[in-house]
C-alpha cells in the first residue's frame, strides 16, 4: 500500500510519501517544488527530490504578460513534476499496490489567490484520479487540529510537532516557508495512514488521543458525515457517470 500527503499552492507544492519496503517496513520520503532557486539547487545537491519553478516576474519576460497564462504554465509544469516524483519512488504505475493520497482543502481566507490555486490543484488532482489513486480531502483546520490540538494554531507549531513526531527536516529547509508545506503534507499522510489502520482494526480508534478522535468524529457543512462514513474519491466514481 502506498500512502501520501500533498500540499499544493499556486507556485509550490510538497509531497510526503510512505513507501512500503520488504519485511513490513516503510520508508518516508518527501519532495517539493519552489520558486526559490537556491533552495532547490541545495536540496538536489543533498540528494532530495526538488524542482524549480520560475516566478511570475521572470516568466512574463519570455511570454505575454498574462497571469492566466502563467497559471496554465504552472499547471503543466507542476503536473510534470508530480509524475516525475511518482517515477522517483518507483511505484507510481504499479497496479499491485493500493494507492491513497490526502490533499489539503482550500483556505478560503485567501480569496485573491483562491481561483488560481484551484486551477493548479485541479490539474494535480487529475493526475492522481487518472492513475487510480484513492483521494481524501482534509481542510486546513483538520490538519492543525490533528497535529497540535488547536485548529487555529500557527504554522510554527506544526513544524515543532512534526519534528517531535519523527519527521527529519534538514537544516537548510528548516527556516524556509517550504518547511511548512512539508509539515502539512506529512500530517496529511499521517491522518490518512491512521484512517486506513482504523478501518482495518476499528479498536485502534480507542488508542488515539482526544484531538485525533475529534478529527474522526468531526462533521462540517461540507462533510455531513464523520471520516469513517465518508467514501474516498476515485476515478471509478467519475467514470460511472460518463
Amino acid at each position: 500500500m502506498l500512502i501520501a500527503g500533498i500540499d499544493v499552492s499556486k507556485t509550490h507544492y510538497a509531497m510526503v510519501v510512505r513507501e512500503p519496503l520488504p519485511k513490513g517496513k516503510y520508508r518516508t520520503d518527501y519532495m517539493f517544488a519552489s520558486t526559490t532557486k537556491g533552495l532547490v539547487e541545495q536540496a538536489i545537491r543533498k540528494g532530495y527530490q526538488a524542482h524549480y519553478l520560475p516566478d511570475y516576474t521572470q516568466w512574463k519576460k519570455k511570454v505575454n504578460d498574462n497571469p492566466h497564462n502563467y497559471t496554465m504554465f504552472l499547471c503543466d509544469v507542476m503536473a510534470e513534476f508530480i509524475e516525475e516524483d511518482l517515477g522517483y519512488i518507483g511505484l507510481g504505475h504499479l497496479n499491485c499496490f493500493e494507492r491513497y493520497i490526502a490533499f489539503e482543502g482550500y483556505s478560503f481566507a485567501s480569496p485573491g489567490q483562491l481561483l488560481q490555486i484551484a486551477e493548479v490543484t485541479s490539474a494535480i488532482k487529475q493526475i492522481f484520479y487518472q492513475d487510480h489513486w484513492n483521494i481524501r480531502i482534509h481542510d486546513p483546520l483538520t490538519v492543525k487540529l490533528w497535529a497540535t490540538g488547536d485548529g487555529k494554531s500557527e504554522k510554527e507549531l506544526l513544524r515543532v510537532e512534526a519534528v517531535k513526531d519523527g519527521l527529519q527536516i534538514p537544516v537548510f529547509i528548516f527556516d524556509h516557508s517550504m518547511c511548512y508545506d512539508i509539515c502539512d503534507a506529512y500530517f496529511l499522510m499521517k491522518i490518512l495512514e491512521t484512517e486506513l489502520q482504523v478501518r482495518e482494526k476499528p479498536m485502534l480508534l480507542n488508542e488515539l488521543n482526544d484531538n485525533q478522535k475529534r478529527v474522526f468524529n468531526r462533521v462540517t457543512q461540507a462533510y455531513k458525515t464523520n471520516l469513517l462514513d465518508r467514501a474516498f474519491s476515485t476515478y471509478k466514481d467519475i467514470t460511472e457517470f460518463l
